[in-house]
């Protein structure tokens, strides 16, 4: 990731820059088209803050159909920062109060809001996206589900987007903006939602779905909508009743683009139809099936791809992340974990990802023993047994855990029945990582956390353990990841806010200014170039964020540092 960076700097030369962040904190703020402008002109989005040739041309008519099948312009609205000198109620200064004028439908601002009105804040969001290969289907699928729980969690540790528009707003992702940037749902469709008739989810929001066989259907999402004439025929076709719910799920919806000349192709062997239905549906975790029928084409198969991450200011935090995600697969899957939650509960994590200081302030649902095997019949009415998450190496619950087994609960060892309510719970992002080692009863006893579960899993693999830089180095990574989930370390988000916040020009307004943003674009810029000068980093900073913010250096000695803090 720094080659990159390096050679992308060598290219730009020193006038011009880049910067691996949530996104541009002044976009569609003063530099937009001018007062006279007619968002007609811009026959795509019809914005008032941005002209179309802000938007990539492959992107267009995607941005368009959003517009047309809604019947309106698009509406974004987050909520705003409420500072000492806030004007409230706020009424968002830039929406244009007679945008009638020009439109028969145009948004709907909402008070105490950022107001914006077009997909390319949304689209124009950046995020840090794994995607894994998967040896066969099977696997594929339970990647896919174990993930799921992991979106929201992962959305609020990485969190680095709490500006909007020129405003400091109250919530720390780009995951509101995103939703609903691109929600194409129709006055009718979400008129149902009222009525009580199940709603079709927008098409960027946490999964709806888990998809393999282990899943219990108590798990499954309730007002889940299919179209049922696909699903019948997937049925027909030999395919088992999860994955057929989960593609019935994908074909309640439209089309919104079509690869140019694929209009005329009718090819049952060509997916390109598919792969462009699938990949309009931006969930927190793809399935992405093999891009070719051909039995014989070896070069592709079953991915999964983790997309709820936002990206990193720095390459040191986006690399961390990155093999995190890798290493949390791979311990899934040798320690069999079960981390199925309600699909309603994570779309209540979901929303609670995005509040302020989520990933160090905020709870979410999880598993309370993720290391219980998982069943497709009901051990529920049975009850489930301890001796059964005993893993493939032999290690135990309690030696995974660390704990003795005099201050493991007692009631572990027998037989119980486990209500499905009874499975989860609500923790801190620090016991879903790290876990809590210490004697007594709580949700977070029998959680081992998933760094410690990772650090064992390298234990068993020879070739890791072997090499002394390699274990090193992912040290490193699972020190930062751990120090950030415990709070020790301040997310990006924290900091751009804090930053403005202390900004002498700052007027405590809830406004974000040219110097403002400069000032902070280039400190930015300097934290992700340092290239090991420590002394920058604590110049920029401060001394006193020397030991929560030394992972923004950059550095492959982050770790080292960490570790004298």
């Amino acid at each position: 990731m720094r080659f990159r960076r390096d050679l992308i700097d060598a290219t730009l030369g020193s006038e011009r820059g880049y910067f691996t962040i949530g996104n541009f904190p002044r976009l569609g703020a003063g530099d937009g088209p001018p007062p006279e402008y007619d968002p007609l002109e811009g026959s795509f989005q019809h914005s008032h803050y941005l002209k179309d040739d802000a938007v990539h041309p492959s992107h267009l008519e995607l941005v368009a159909n959003i517009r047309r099948r809604q019947g309106k312009t698009v509406d974004i609205n987050v909520p705003i920062f409420r500072d000492a000198k806030t004007q409230w109620p706020f009424p968002d200064p830039t929406v244009i109060s007679d945008a009638h004028r020009w439109l028969d439908q145009p948004g709907h601002p909402r008070k105490n809001h950022i107001y914006a009105d077009s997909m390319l804040f949304a689209h124009g969001s950046c995020s840090l996206q794994v995607t894994m290969q998967a040896a066969d289907l099977n696997q594929a699928r339970i990647l896919h589900d174990q993930l799921i729980p992991l979106g929201p969690i992962m959305l609020a540790l990485t969190a680095v987007t709490p500006l909007f528009k020129c405003y400091i707003a109250d919530t720390d992702t780009r995951w509101l903006a995103l939703q609903e940037g691109c929600d194409d749902r129709t006055a009718a469709e979400l008129e149902t939602g009222k009525q009580g008739i199940p709603q079709i989810k927008p098409r960027c929001a946490s999964n709806s779905a888990y998809i393999s066989q282990s899943a219990h259907q108590s798990y499954q999402d309730p007002n889940l909508v299919i179209n049922p004439v696909i699903k019948q025929r997937f049925l027909a076709g030999g395919m088992d009743d999860p994955l057929a719910t989960y593609f019935a799920n994908i074909f309640v919806r439209d089309h919104l683009a079509v690869m140019s000349g694929d209009q005329y192709h009718s090819d049952i062997q060509d997916l390109n139809h598919f792969l462009m239905l699938n990949g309009n549906n931006w969930n927190t975790v793809r399935f992405k099936p093999p891009t070719t029928l051909d039995p014989d084409d070896k070069s592709d198969g079953w991915k999964v791809e983790f997309r709820s991450m936002e990206v990193q200011m720095t390459c040191f935090e986006n690399a961390a992340f990155a093999c995190f995600m890798v290493l949390v697969a791979r311990t899934m899957l040798h320690y069999k974990l079960d981390l199925y939650l309600p699909i309603l509960k994570v779309d209540e994590n979901m929303e609670r990802s995005g509040a302020r200081d989520a990933a160090s302030q905020g709870k979410f649902w999880w598993k309370r023993n993720m290391m219980a095997k998982q069943d497709s019949t009901d051990k529920r009415k049975e009850g489930r047994k301890s001796e059964e998450v005993a893993n493939e190496t032999g290690d135990t619950v309690e030696e995974l855990i660390g704990l003795s087994s005099a201050s493991y609960p007692q009631n572990s060892t027998k037989s119980y029945p486990i209500p499905v309510a009874a499975e989860y719970g609500e923790m801190t992002i620090n016991g879903i990582m790290n876990g809590k080692p210490s004697a007594g009863v709580s949700d977070e006893l029998a959680n081992p956390g998933l760094v410690p579960l990772i650090r064992r899993y390298l234990t068993t693999q020879p070739l890791l353990s072997s090499s002394p830089t390699a274990i090193a180095k992912i040290e490193t990574y699972l020190t930062f990841i751990s120090d950030r989930a415990s709070g020790a370390l301040w997310s990006s988000a924290k900091w751009q806010r804090d930053f403005v916040l202390r900004h002498p020009e700052y007027r405590k307004d809830s406004v974000v200014g040219d110097g403002v943003c400069y000032d902070l674009l280039m400190a930015i810029k300097r934290i992700g170039r340092c290239n090991g000068d420590c002394d920058e980093a604590t110049r920029l900073r401060g001394e006193r964020w020397r030991r929560r913010l030394l992972y923004d250096l950059g550095l492959e000695e982050a770790g080292e540092l960490i570790g004298r803090g």
